[in-house]
């Protein structure tokens, strides 16, 4: 089974690019939802994601719908479920409105989006202030044996460029006594995602003419056994990060030449099928970084003539190069 002690993140939203999160999250309508069963789940999103889909109801939201998220969930047995939705405090933006609204009970998935969710079907329905503390929502509802659900998460917009946050989903009543339990058989047999790459270079350092890389990777349903690889591309150095996969993981990438370039990032989860990649630009280094290609065999005094390229990068041309043969 997937690991579930993942229960709390601290991030400066200072440090979340936007477009992690209004790019990257795939689930904006209700016929891409993803299953929910329980387990402490880590998505990105934005204050002006994709607006709310016409065809379902949303009898107590008001004004402008934005940041949604679609999820969907089976009971497996009958009882009382609590689900909490968090997310990150946000210093350059006050969210107005927190909303989120069940749709249930159906029989079966069928072709249930979106028109299916309609007033008749909505179980649970909030619009939240901004007064929570964390921020966010708690859901209370009673599920029946068998039947399945819809759970739409959203934000009100606050204003222009997208504001960036992440929200973390569970269920906080999940093993007790008499709680309803939800069908994890969903969740095990959908792939890995990975939600977002924060990566960020420190300075360069002068002694060594190299950076490092940090940063954080989040996913969700994660693979249990092998591991989560983070790679920067240019260079070919990789940090490996081994399981237990709790949502999301730190990553640092050490001693990367200083060649102020653009870099991608990729990470990927050996045992899964999942990947993501992203950019950074490489701080400027005051000594120059060659890059040599080309080459071959040298076969004196008749063989054909080997070329060898050298790219600098960094430091201040124009560059001078010497060479020798051993």
């Amino acid at each position: 089974m997937l690991l579930h002690r993942y229960w709390f993140y601290v991030l400066a939203i200072s440090l979340f690019s936007p477009f992690f999160a209004y790019g990257q999250y795939p689930n904006y309508l209700c016929e891409t939802a993803l299953p929910f069963c329980g387990e402490p789940i880590i998505q990105p999103s934005s204050t002006m994601g994709f607006p709310a889909q016409p065809g379902p109801s949303y009898p107590c939201f008001t004004g402008v719908i934005n940041g949604v998220h679609w999820f969907y969930f089976k009971a497996l047995s009958s009882g009382p479920v609590v689900i909490k939705i968090e997310h990150t405090p946000n210093p350059y933006c006050e969210i107005v409105f927190f909303r989120n609204i069940v749709y249930g009970h159906f029989t079966s998935m069928g072709d249930l989006c979106p028109d299916s969710l309609n007033t008749n079907h909505v179980l649970h329905c909030d619009q939240i202030t901004n007064t929570a503390s964390p921020p966010g929502a708690i859901i209370n509802i009673n599920v029946i044996e068998g039947k399945y659900y819809y759970l739409l998460y959203a934000v009100s917009e606050c204003g222009y460029p997208p504001q960036s946050y992440l929200i973390t989903m569970s269920q906080t009543n999940r093993g007790q006594p008499g709680a309803g339990v939800l069908d994890c058989d969903l969740v095990y047999n959908q792939p890995c995602i990975i939600t977002f790459i924060y990566a960020d270079t420190t300075p360069c350092n002068t002694s060594t003419n190299t950076f490092n890389i940090n940063g954080l990777v989040g996913f969700m349903y994660p693979p249990e056994t092998g591991y989560l690889m983070v790679k920067d591309v240019n260079s070919g150095l990789t940090d490996i990060i081994s399981p237990p996969f709790e949502g999301q993981s730190n990553f640092s990438i050490k001693n990367i030449p200083c060649d102020g370039q653009v870099h991608t990032i990729e990470a990927w989860f050996t045992e899964g099928e999942c990947s993501l990649d992203t950019t950074i630009v490489a701080p400027q280094g005051d000594c120059a970084v060659g890059v040599m290609s080309g080459g071959g065999h040298i076969c004196q005094p008749s063989g054909p003539p080997a070329e060898v390229y050298i790219t600098a990068y960094g430091g201040l041309p124009p560059y001078s190069f010497s060479w020798s043969v051993n």
